[in-house]
């Protein structure tokens, strides 16, 4: 199971049943608040930490289909994550190799805190383990 919720403070939270297979659909807009389509370069990044900073550990780095904003979770890439809270972003890589950080917009003290779990991506247990 996938979902999101959104925390006291306003901030989405990515909900996933350990060793699900999902898929995240990623709404992206511009600068005017106009949907943005990725070109067939462009793709996008998943990434989980402990922490938000170089020297937690690279729990997930999943990449999207080039062209396409769909984050697709594998059984494998979550069966061996323990349950909890965890720190995730989502960045775009663009046709000319930037790259933008598109989610989380981090909200008080995690602005400026690489020490602080943002606890933006949770992993859920399963129930039925096969």
């Amino acid at each position: 199971m996938l979902y999101i919720s959104e925390s006291k403070d306003g901030t989405k939270v990515i909900h996933l049943t350990r060793g699900d297979d999902a898929i995240l659909e990623v709404p992206i807009e511009n600068i005017d608040k106009e949907v943005y389509n990725l070109s067939e370069e462009e793709y996008l990044i998943f990434g989980v930490r402990q922490f938000p900073h170089q020297d937690s550990e690279l729990l997930l780095n999943i990449e999207s289909i080039p062209g396409s904003n769909r984050i697709i979770f594998r059984h494998e890439d979550t069966e061996k994550l323990e349950v909890g809270m965890y720190s995730a972003d989502i960045q775009l890589m663009t046709e000319r190799n930037e790259r933008i950080t598109i989610w989380p917009k981090p909200l008080g003290r995690y602005r400026t805190n690489e020490r602080l779990n943002r606890r933006n991506f949770i992993i859920m247990p399963e129930v039925v383990k096969t």
